[in-house]
C-alpha cells in the first residue's frame, strides 16, 4: 500500500536506542518518493529521552511542517 501522509522525521544524534543512520536512511527512501517528508535534527545529553525532554528545540520545526 501507499503512504499517503505527511512523514516529518525527528531525529536526535545522540539516540543511542533509535539509531539516526537508520531513520535518515528511511527518510532518504520516502524524500526520493512522493511523500512529503522532512528532517529535522537535534542534539540532546538526554540521547533517545531528548525527544521528550528537549521538544522546545524542534517544536516550531513541528509547527511548521503541520501548516504546510
Amino acid at each position: 500500500e501507499k503512504i499517503s501522509a505527511k512523514m516529518l522525521f525527528i531525529v536526535c544524534d545522540e539516540d543511542l536506542i533509535f539509531q539516526p543512520a537508520d531513520a535518515l536512511a528511511s527518510y532518504q527512501q520516502l524524500e526520493a518518493s512522493p511523500v512529503d517528508t522532512a528532517l529535522v535534527r537535534f542534539n540532546s545529553d538526554y540521547g533517545h529521552l531528548g525527544a521528550i525532554l528537549d521538544t522546545d528545540k524542534f517544536a516550531d520545526d513541528i509547527r511548521t511542517f503541520l501548516q504546510r
